[in-house]
């Protein structure tokens, strides 16, 4: 974000703050759960930067993980796009898991998967080999694995706060475009860039239709939408918790991360380890009632 849009509404988890030792004298109880700080840029970002290095030290399994949550907002923003991540961002869980699971050639596409999120393996590379195992897999399995994903927690909550708000969805993703045409229908997103699986005679082929959409191709996606729609980028809201998501959160705007793996955290302005949207939706509505009560 740039500086001209400061001061900014800095927001943590009560718990989070008090872990992080900052004075709690410098901060307004939003409720019962977080608190915020109407500071300058330079100072949320400090902010963040000291929550990153302690995330850094701290294991899942520690109860103080669910507790993280921080980011900062410029005061009354709202997004008038929002272009997200959609596996392990607004549904629970890699679809390319779920179905390596039923072709039982999970623990082999689940280290691939974690290699790629973490940026330590290239992303087509990834994809490519992790859909060549699944060849052979019957395309109805596909479809009954699309409609049991599950959603991440607080989803359906930021979506309705967003759609009262005339945010537009664009689903951007590395994961299938056969499993998510019902998640757009379901979130009412105006489209879904993602892979496409081939098969013949209903059975996967091993490999992909068209282009391969990786970070980089997230990321024209998103400009060609921009200029279209004749959006500035500070208009628009990005999610996403893998490494294949910097080149999106590069082009500015809001960038929040849902439980982000360590390579995508220093692109970000907030984040939460909780596993809920709520956090995000907080955020939001905070920030327009700071501006509401400071005009």
């Amino acid at each position: 974000m740039q500086a001209r849009q400061s001061p900014v509404l800095f927001i943590t988890h009560r718990q989070c703050a008090a872990q992080m030792g900052w004075d709690l004298q410098r901060f307004t109880h939003h409720d019962d759960k977080y608190v915020t700080s109407m500071c300058p840029l330079a100072q949320a970002q400090q902010y963040l930067q000291q929550f990153c290095q302690v995330v850094d030290q701290l294991n899942t399994d520690q109860p103080e993980w669910q507790d993280m949550e921080a980011g900062y907002l410029p005061l009354g923003w709202q997004p008038k796009y929002w272009f997200s991540d959609v596996d392990a961002t607004l549904l629970d869980g890699e679809c390319i898991d779920q179905l390596a699971m039923t072709a039982n050639v999970s623990t082999k596409v689940r280290h691939m998967t974690t290699l790629a999120m973490e940026g330590k393996l290239p992303f087509h590379d990834a994809i490519v080999q992790r859909v060549a195992l699944l060849q052979g897999l019957e395309l109805e399995k596909v479809e009954q694995i699309a409609v049991q994903m599950s959603v991440m927690e607080g989803l359906p909550e930021l979506l309705e706060y967003t759609q009262s708000h005339n945010t537009k969805l664009v689903m951007l993703s590395g994961g299938f475009k056969d499993m998510l045409l019902g998640w757009q229908k379901e979130w009412q997103a105006e489209t879904v860039i993602a892979n496409q699986l081939e098969w013949h005679q209903n059975t996967l082929t091993g490999k992909l239709r068209g282009d391969i959409i990786c970070g980089q191709q997230k990321s024209h996606y998103a400009r060609t939408i921009l200029q279209a729609k004749q959006l500035r980028v500070d208009e628009c809201l990005f999610t996403g918790d893998g490494a294949n998501d910097i080149p999106m959160m590069q082009l500015g705007g809001v960038r929040l991360g849902m439980c982000p793996k360590k390579a995508l955290r220093p692109y970000l302005n907030g984040m939460t380890f909780s596993g809920s949207h709520l956090f995000f939706k907080t955020m939001l509505h905070a920030a327009a009632q700071t501006s509401l009560s400071n005009t």
